[in-house]
């Protein structure tokens, strides 16, 4: 028995021998599940590594991406400040313009309002234009009329002036057969009285100067008004004083005393004409009221011509 071995050593040796081999069967199985979620995980850091290095590209990318980006965006913003400051400026210049233009509104107003104050003005220019060459042509008829009138009335005085001048030179043969006898003084008398005619020549010569005074003062009374208020309108207009309107306004009326003043002294102081004879001269002192001396009348052409031009020179 000294030389065999137990059986329970063997035994047991066998158990451990089993033992042992599933342990390293396990352990085994275990090192390669390990190995191969080692190689896993490792394959897994390599796919993590590379999609690391691909997301870190991808970063730089758009990193340089975000530089470039705000690069652009400060130009972007520099540039909106210029277009900003632009547009400010443009705004300004709109807002000048527009100014401008209400001015100009404004002004286009007032000169269309100045316009037609102007087309009234003309219009009225005109009407009185047409009206003053009526009385123009009217004062025309009347100077041709009167002007033959007056050369008929020359002609009468001349004829007058001849037969008197005979009359005058008979005198002394009439003077010398008065002293032998007595003439009734009928005899010797015109066909006409001698008052009887310078009264009918004095009436016909003055009708003609009052009719054309007459007329001037109408015509004045008619187109002086008128005148003068487009005048006053158009001084308002262009701005001018009015002091200087007034001051020839009162010119025209004093040139209008003093031609009415020349008048009635130029008919005052025409003598009469020397008479037919000694008879007559006691008639005319017998009968101082109804003898009217003849007067040397101006010519209504010039009168007419001077009370009219004057004062439409002086209003237009």
């Amino acid at each position: 028995m000294s030389g065999r071995t137990p059986s329970f050593i063997v035994v047991g040796l066998v158990i451990i021998m089993f033992l042992l081999g599933l342990f390293y069967m396990s352990c085994s199985s275990k090192n390669t599940e390990l190995r191969q979620s080692l190689e896993q995980f490792e394959e897994r850091i390599r796919s993590l590594t590379i999609k690391n290095s691909d997301a870190e590209k991808k970063l730089e990318n758009i990193i340089s991406r975000k530089r470039e980006l705000d690069e652009e965006k400060l130009a972007i913003q520099r540039q909106m400040e210029k277009k900003d400051s632009e547009i400010n400026d443009l705004n300004t210049k709109l807002n000048e313009k527009l100014a401008e233009l209400q001015s100009l509104k404004t002004d286009k107003n007032v000169l269309d309002e100045q316009l037609k104050e102007y087309k009234s003005i003309r219009e009225t220019l005109g009407s009185k234009d047409s009206f003053i060459e009526k009385l123009e042509q009217q004062i025309n008829d009347e100077k041709k009329s009167h002007n033959d009138e007056l050369n008929r009335l020359k002609q009468e005085q001349e004829t007058l002036k001849n037969s008197q001048s005979s009359r005058n030179n008979q005198l002394p043969a009439q003077n010398e057969q008065q002293n032998t006898f007595l003439i009734p003084q009928q005899r010797f008398r015109p066909l006409l009285p001698n008052n009887v005619t310078t009264r009918s020549l004095a009436a016909l010569l003055q009708d003609p100067l009052n009719k054309l005074n007459n007329l001037t003062h109408e015509v004045n009374a008619q187109i002086a008004p008128a005148a003068l208020d487009l005048r006053d309108k158009a001084l308002n207009v262009l701005g001018v004083d009015k002091k200087t309107s007034t001051t020839t306004i009162s010119n025209e009326q004093q040139q209008d005393v003093n031609n009415d003043k020349l008048h009635q002294q130029a008919n005052q102081n025409v003598p009469p004409p020397p008479l037919a004879n000694h008879a007559q001269e006691q008639e005319q002192q017998q009968q101082p009221d109804h003898v009217e001396s003849v007067r040397v009348a101006p010519q209504p052409s010039n009168i007419a011509n001077e009370e009219i031009e004057n004062p439409f020179q002086q209003l237009l």
